[in-house]
């Protein structure tokens, strides 16, 4: 009875699935469309993890709501070691920006920064940055999210030059991209690894003055095992190391970042919750 009653005691304190995982396949939740910079990133990571954990491990896809709609399923998953999010860092700026957000930081553990890479501003290809300096007229500009990452670096260059936009809303960065090839507005903030495959035909210029950092970055609903956690976070470190993993983003435009501990990163992104609040209040944005 004696026996019983410690392998019960045991069980309730450590879970099983903390004990023997993983012993089933991963799903890693993106917010975000299938096919950009960021998910050519989030598969390969999710390939790289899979040889690491000797379990299969899928990206699945869930965009819209700016972000917040993946994010949520991720935050509302059972904390079994199974769920996971591979967020950009419109995750700390959605809580900032919209009302209906849902979430905040605290709702999840953080567990590691994979990659970094920058959002720059461009224009049309055959307007310089400095001829902002004597343009006058409202400015058409891309969004893809109300106070996303390139929503606020597109405000910053308009700030600089003390110009007046008109957000543009849609649904994807590749329709955005294609109508400022096409002239139909003026200005897009993207990620470096987007605009240069654009750049690369002369369809658009990329304005460098103004940057945004981006970070891809790994989280763990509330709740989830100490054990899974620290296990994961050991598998990760290992592939942040591998020449291959630092070669393949290097190609895309994306480095990889060199936190090496949760500790460290959970620091940064308190600071960087503290900065995007910073800057969205500096900017005047108010949430909707």
């Amino acid at each position: 009875m004696k026996k019983l009653f410690i392998t019960i005691l045991f069980f309730l304190i450590f879970p099983f699935s903390a004990v023997a995982w993983p012993e089933k396949p991963i799903k890693i939740i993106a917010p975000f469309s299938a096919g950009n910079g960021s998910d050519v990133a989030a598969r390969y990571f999710a390939e790289k993890l899979e040889e690491k954990l000797k379990v299969r491990v899928y990206i699945e896809n869930k965009p819209g709501g700016g972000g917040k709609i993946g994010i949520n399923d991720v935050k509302n998953s059972i904390p079994d070691g199974y769920t996971f999010l591979y967020s950009p860092s419109f995750f700390s700026f959605i809580q900032h920006t919209q009302i209906d957000a849902n979430y905040t930081t605290n709702d999840f553990i953080p567990i590691s920064l994979i990659v970094n890479h920058r959002f720059f501003v461009a224009g049309k290809n055959d307007v310089s940055e400095l001829d902002f300096v004597k343009i006058k007229n409202e400015i058409l500009y891309c969004s893809v999210g109300y106070g996303s990452p390139t929503h606020l670096t597109t405000l910053l260059f308009l700030k600089k030059y003390n110009l007046k936009g008109i957000e543009v809303p849609y649904k994807s960065s590749t329709e955005a991209l294609l109508d400022l090839k096409q002239k139909r507005i003026d200005l897009c903030a993207m990620p470096e690894a987007l605009l240069f495959q654009y750049n690369q035909e002369n369809f658009i210029t990329i304005y460098d003055s103004v940057s945004f950092n981006n970070w891809n970055a790994l989280f763990a609903p509330k709740n989830t095992s100490k054990n899974i956690i620290d296990k994961l976070s050991i598998a990760i470190n290992e592939i942040k190391k591998y020449q291959g993993f630092i070669e393949f983003n290097k190609k895309i435009k994306i480095e990889v970042a060199n936190q090496d501990d949760q500790i460290s990163f959970y620091k940064y992104i308190i600071d960087f919750d503290f900065n995007v609040k910073n800057l969205i209040e500096e900017i005047g944005l108010i949430k909707k």
